[in-house]
């Protein structure tokens, strides 16, 4: 129990921080961007800053980085699908308000899972449905 506990407390943290990166990225990169900085820098210092980071948390645990051979290709692929939809966020943060374009980005697991409920491929229960009705409240309000 208390190993499940500890797990529980690491993935909390663990979605708290990147829901502090989600907030916190596209405001600095608007910051940036005022400054004269353009998206391909951005996106290089940002990559650079990832290799390092990562590389020293693989050294920290002491844990080598390996994936099965059949996982290379699909991971290549979702990281530059990562990297795209990132580069697209730096651009559209140039053009619309930053609050705007992490609506749109948010909104998208939501219109997914919509849109496989209607293709029959995803059931949407009755409490995700009051859910995804609250949540619009919330920013239409």
């Amino acid at each position: 129990m208390a190993k499940k506990k500890n797990r529980d407390s690491v993935g909390i943290t663990l979605v708290l921080i990147a829901s502090l990166s989600v907030a916190f990225l596209p405001n600095s990169a608007k910051l940036v961007f005022s400054n004269g900085v353009n998206a391909s820098t951005l996106l290089f210092a940002r990559s650079v800053l990832g290799v390092i980071l990562l590389g020293l948390i693989l050294i920290a645990a002491r844990k080598p980085l390996s994936l099965p051979q059949h996982l290379i290709f699909p991971s290549l692929i979702s990281g530059l699908l990562a990297l795209a939809m990132i580069a697209a966020l730096y651009e559209a943060i140039g053009y619309i308000n930053v609050g705007l374009s992490i609506l749109i980005l948010s909104l998208n697991p939501v219109l997914i899972a919509v849109y496989s409920h209607f293709r029959g491929t995803y059931f949407i229960t009755l409490r995700q449905l009051f859910c995804i009705f609250l949540w619009s409240l919330d920013w239409l309000y």
